[in-house]
């Protein structure tokens, strides 16, 4: 069973980075470009697809809903807890405690969870997606600039984000029974056919073009918090609330719990230079963080496979 989640899973992505990566380091491509090709077109078609043909219900909408919710304020406190613990202070313990709640569950994490999960999981995925995207943007950039941001900004920001508006607009074309004509059908069929290895490569791209920081005590503490301690709280909150009879989906439970193990998202960088420094920290623990997920990620579903929720 390991193996073949190492064979499957695994090896094909680190594959996939290092395709981006390692010619990036001597082509020196504009990832600025190739990330909003991803970002603006390729993510939306493949997203518009996965959600116009695949079967998905009110009721999982709403719990994802609540889910992803629920686990974005537990990592963000298990964030401060664990920053605290490691002694870590100031603004660096701000961006430790935001990078634990901040997966990259879109470039990083869809194509991760179709492969690890099946097609059925990605529509649920993009559901998650985009309900991060409006806690990041709003709850949790106010965190990270010691609430020198407008909330209703970030919502706004979030809410008009292609990744969003994908969502919302194959939900409308699935909920209202209309079938798209094949001169469209086919080509978004192409673009979600090659959204996975696509999107991985362009990642390998984007961490190649990454300048960091070697404060490799703080970097340690805040990757070990993301790929660690943050799906082993999910898994235990999840555990808790299932004892207290409370029926969640498997399927469900396994993309919750792979979530919270996601590498951090690739714009707190970004994120860290407009609102709370440590620019070079930040980009340090999205590098190394993405360079070792697939092994943290291999450990949680073998886990996961091992240790079913009850």
């Amino acid at each position: 069973m390991l193996f073949d989640i190492i064979y499957q899973v695994t090896l094909p992505i680190i594959i996939l980075v290092l395709i981006g990566y390692i010619p990036q380091k001597f082509l020196h491509l504009d990832s600025v470009s190739l990330n909003r090709f991803v970002v603006y077109i390729l993510t939306p078609a493949f997203l518009v697809h996965a959600f116009a043909t695949a079967p998905m219900s009110f009721a999982v909408m709403g719990t994802t809903l609540w889910l992803i919710t629920a686990q974005f304020f537990l990592l963000l406190g298990v964030g401060i807890v664990w920053m605290t613990i490691c002694g870590v202070r100031g603004a660096e313990k701000r961006l430790g405690a935001f990078a634990t709640a901040y997966p990259n569950s879109g470039n990083y994490g869809l194509p991760f969870i179709g492969l690890a999960l099946g097609a059925e999981a990605v529509p649920i995925q993009g559901i998650a997606g985009s309900i991060h995207g409006i806690l990041i943007m709003s709850i949790g950039l106010q965190f990270l600039a010691a609430n020198r941001s407008h909330i209703l900004h970030g919502v706004l920001a979030a809410l008009k984000s292609p990744f969003t508006i994908a969502v919302l607009v194959g939900i409308a074309i699935k909920l209202s029974g209309i079938v798209l004509p094949d001169p469209i059908t086919t080509p978004l069929e192409m673009v979600a056919k090659g959204f996975v290895p696509i999107a991985i490569i362009m990642l390998g791209v984007q961490l190649a073009s990454t300048s960091f920081s070697r404060d490799w005590r703080s970097v340690s503490a805040i990757v070990f918090g993301s790929l660690i301690v943050a799906p082993i709280a999910t898994a235990l909150a999840l555990w808790g609330v299932m004892m207290i009879g409370v029926r969640i989906d498997p399927l469900l439970i396994k993309l919750i719990v792979l979530n919270g193990g996601l590498p951090i998202g690739v714009l707190l960088a970004m994120f860290a230079q407009q609102w709370g420094g440590q620019t070079q920290l930040a980009s340090a623990v999205v590098l190394v963080s993405t360079a070792l997920s697939p092994f943290t990620l291999t450990a949680a579903i073998w886990g996961l496979n091992q240790f079913p929720m009850p």
